[in-house]
């Protein structure tokens, strides 16, 4: 089974953008053949998810710790219980979770919220 050419397509055009002057990923290194066939398993693994472009630098850190292999089902299991929903269309769980972080440093901390909020951190 393989995933949508689109999404390979849309894979490939990132991983220059992936720690670009990092000696695994820079040109045609090594690295970046294997975030790629990473993200494209990952994308095969969960075709509801797919692939989104916040994912390769996630993909991109564990490969540089760990063996292909390794870090593919490092980089499912964070997706299945650290960050469900976070790459799924829409990114609702993402904004769900950045509101509720958004008001709990209001809550917490004014002064925070307000440097956050001068350097446009938060709205």
């Amino acid at each position: 089974q393989d995933s949508d050419p689109r999404v390979l397509d849309d894979i490939k055009k990132d991983l220059a953008r992936s720690f670009p002057d990092h000696e695994m990923f820079r040109g045609d290194a090594l690295g970046q053949h294997s975030l790629y066939d990473v993200l494209r398993a990952y994308a095969v693994h969960d075709p509801d998810v797919g692939y989104c472009q916040a994912q390769a630098p996630i993909a991109a850190i564990l490969l540089m710790h760990l063996p292909p292999e390794q870090a593919f089902w490092v980089f499912v299991q964070i997706n299945e219980e650290y960050v469900k929903g976070y790459f799924s269309d829409g990114l609702h769980a993402i904004k769900e979770d950045a509101l509720a972080t958004e008001l709990l440093i209001q809550r917490i901390s004014h002064k925070g919220f307000r440097l956050l909020v001068c350097i446009y951190c938060f709205s």
